[in-house]
């Protein structure tokens, strides 16, 4: 490993790397066939040109900066790990010296993680659900598995509509704008399960108390904006549930016996709940946090996701035969708009990590980079993928749709402002667009 050193001054760190004259040496022949191909000389045919007459028409120190530049990364890293150093920023190469002797200098610069000071963790108050899973939501569950067995038997003309109900409806959903005009949905024969249709919830819970050939009408929230809908109820069923035991057991599960069926299940709910409850002390220590984390984050930090994050849509947008203008205009937002999104997205995403890592600090645990990146930056990454499909699939099927089309578009920018918030609203803004595709 080469000779290095290391000075640390406001969570910002200056490597200086003492490189063997040597090890540039040998990466100098492989270089130099590079920029020949690169260069045109007369009377030389592109790759054949001699090192002596590269050198000189691109200049000595230029063709060191370019060994330098490939040799860096594997030697910064080992630094980083000897040093442990928390790296928050792309490394920037700032300058080479090659000067006489045996070590060609190379001067890297980088911001580290800072950290902010938490205080007394257990003078802050929160309120988190319990993680403990009662026998009413095990028994709400087992029935969502039994239905893959249920039979649906014609209710009563008189049977008014409970949870173990399934209602057909006539359903129209009037334009929040304008709702003498064309409905944004129109659906006949349409078929919720009131004790299980998260996506239609609101209407499902509307449904209740009601009976065959009754009109309901009541409010949808559709992201921020509110609209009106008519549901005419054309069909009750009520589902017929097998019996839960272990016969039933054996044959629809990996499980042996009922009893065990039941303990994975209450295991799987208990598992959800502390999942839940580490989000929402997450979210809650993030908003206890914010005013030290706005001034803790540095910029050079936020613009390096910034970009990485941009990059990533671009990506996207190509994969995807879109535009980036087209993009824009059918989110009703302009090139500035997209980048102050971008940013304070990404100036979210590192307080977190900010957060977690001095809160980790303040508890004496040591997490790996791994486990932070796949807290904060895995969930963030599937949520993105997956609602980018939703938007493209949405858009630009329908692009006609115009009326559907601006409201679906200022609607899906508030969603995303909404989604960056980490706040509980975020899945109950993600029904929205569930109604859209």
């Amino acid at each position: 490993m080469s000779d290095y050193s290391l000075t640390e001054n406001n969570y910002k760190a200056t490597l200086v790397l003492n490189i063997d004259r040597k090890v540039v040496d040998e990466k100098m022949g492989k270089v130099l066939k590079e920029l020949s191909n690169q260069i045109v000389v007369p009377g030389f045919r592109k790759g054949k040109v001699p090192a002596q007459i590269v050198k000189s028409r691109i200049g000595i120190e230029t063709v060191v900066e370019e060994c330098v530049e490939e040799i860096v990364p594997s030697l910064l890293e080992e630094a980083i790990d000897n040093e442990k150093l928390e790296v928050a920023s792309k490394p920037r190469l700032d300058k080479v010296e090659n000067h006489k002797g045996d070590v060609v200098k190379a001067t890297v610069t980088f911001d580290l993680f800072p950290y902010i000071q938490t205080g007394d963790l257990n003078s802050i108050e929160l309120e988190i659900e319990s993680p403990i899973v009662s026998d009413d939501e095990i028994q709400h569950e087992m029935r969502h598995f039994l239905k893959v067995d249920a039979e649906l038997e014609d209710a009563p003309d008189d049977k008014i509509i409970d949870e173990s109900d399934v209602a057909t409806v006539d359903l129209i959903i009037l334009n929040p704008t304008d709702e003498e005009s064309e409905p944004l949905l129109e659906r006949k024969d349409m078929i919720i399960d009131i004790d299980d249709n998260k996506d239609y919830e609101q209407i499902a819970i509307a449904l209740k108390g009601h009976k065959l050939n009754d009109e309901v009408t009541g409010e949808l929230s559709l992201g921020s904006v509110k609209a009106n809908f008519k549901a005419e109820i054309k069909k009750v069923r009520t589902l017929k549930l097998p019996e839960l035991n272990d016969d039933w057991v054996k044959a629809n599960s990996e499980y042996e016996t009922a009893d065990a069926y039941v303990e994975s299940v209450r295991l799987k709910l208990q598992d959800n709940k502390y999942n839940q409850a580490l989000s929402s002390l997450t979210a809650a220590l993030f908003d206890h946090y914010k005013d030290e984390l706005v001034n803790g984050v540095h910029a050079t930090m936020v613009m390096d996701m910034a970009s990485t994050e941009y990059s990533r849509l671009t990506e996207k947008l190509k994969a995807s035969n879109l535009t980036l203008d087209k993009y824009l205009k059918i989110l009703n937002m302009s090139y500035t708009e997209l980048e102050d999104s971008i940013t304070n997205s990404a100036f979210e995403t590192l307080a977190m990590s900010v957060m977690l890592r001095s809160v980790a600090r303040t508890l004496n645990i040591d997490p790996s980079e791994e486990e932070i990146e796949s807290f904060i930056f895995d969930s963030d990454k599937q949520n993105f993928d997956n609602n980018f499909e939703n938007f493209k699939n949405y858009f630009f099927e329908k692009e006609e749709e115009k009326k559907k089309f601006e409201l679906a578009a200022n609607l899906w920018k508030d969603w995303k402002k909404i989604l960056k918030s980490k706040s509980s609203s975020k899945k109950e803004n993600e029904k929205y667009f569930y109604f859209m595709i």
